[in-house]
């Protein structure tokens, strides 16, 4: 009796055991196929940003296709993004007088 009761106890403690390691690995899978999908998510983003990327390339590249002098580029990077050549001192004036 005591050798059937010892056999079922070790039954026991491997079934717990076997039942510990089967959860362990549900979770482990479980995880590793969220980590997945995350990065099949930020996979396809980061293709949509490439892609928009490129097309905006694509229209620059045109922009400067089409003929641009270098005068008319010098011009618009002054008015626009407000650069100097170096050495050159920029002045800016107030207006009329009148409180704005």
């Amino acid at each position: 009796m005591k050798a059937e009761e010892a056999a079922r106890q070790r039954e026991t403690l491997v079934r717990l055991l076997l039942t510990a390691l089967l959860l362990y690995a549900m979770a482990h899978v479980s995880a590793a196929k969220i980590r997945l999908e995350q990065t099949e998510a930020l996979a396809a983003s980061l293709e949509a940003e490439k892609t928009a990327l490129e097309a905006e390339h694509a229209a620059l590249s045109a922009r400067l296709d089409e003929g641009e002098s270098a005068e008319e580029l010098e011009a618009r990077a002054r008015r626009e993004l407000g650069l100097v050549r170096p050495g050159e001192i920029i002045f800016y004036f107030g207006g009329d007088g009148e409180d704005d």
